[in-house]
């Protein structure tokens, strides 16, 4: 059985990637695990929940940061459709975890030969469901965790178009 001192190096690598130090260390640890197992934390056994659960979160998060930029900007629903595939997609958010890093905190079982566009996704996704459960979903906080990541679109850079009188 693991012991959770064994991912302390991948931890800290995660957290140095994000900018962000996890008071619980316990989100980060699952966020990391694409398996279900156990591991001895803070002198206890505890059960840590393959990542996908912790995934469907962060993809919550995530669309509702987005979505509330996107609505400040007063551009169409079609555009919002392009912004949530683009930023939000399997593909960009496996881009961004290769791109920043974070392949090299995931654990995986040892059969596994490569990483999947669907493998390092989830790993995204559950980084950001982890640090707003850690954070209690601070905004600044999250804001700073979406830049740092460059899960942005160009359509949510403008600000409300003007307002005719």
């Amino acid at each position: 059985m693991p012991d959770s001192e064994g991912f302390d190096e991948k931890i800290r690598l995660c957290e140095k990637i994000i900018n962000y130090e996890f008071k619980d260390k316990f989100p980060c640890i699952e966020a990391l695990h694409t398996f279900n197992t156990s591991v001895m934390y803070m002198n206890e056994l505890r059960s840590v929940r393959k990542n996908d659960s912790l995934a469907v979160l962060g993809d919550a998060v995530l669309a509702h940061h987005l979505c509330r930029q996107w609505y400040t900007t007063g551009n169409s629903r079609g555009q919002w459709s392009m912004v949530q595939r683009e930023v939000a997609g399997n593909e960009n958010l496996a881009c961004a975890a290769v791109y920043n890093g974070l392949n090299e905190c995931l654990v995986v079982v040892e059969t596994v030969d490569f990483l999947s566009e669907r493998m390092l996704a989830t790993l995204m996704e559950a980084i950001i469901g982890a640090v707003s459960l850690d954070c209690g979903d601070d905004p600044a906080t999250m804001e700073a965790l979406f830049f740092r990541l460059r899960l942005d679109h160009d359509l949510l850079i403008s600000k409300s178009p003007a307002v005719p009188v």
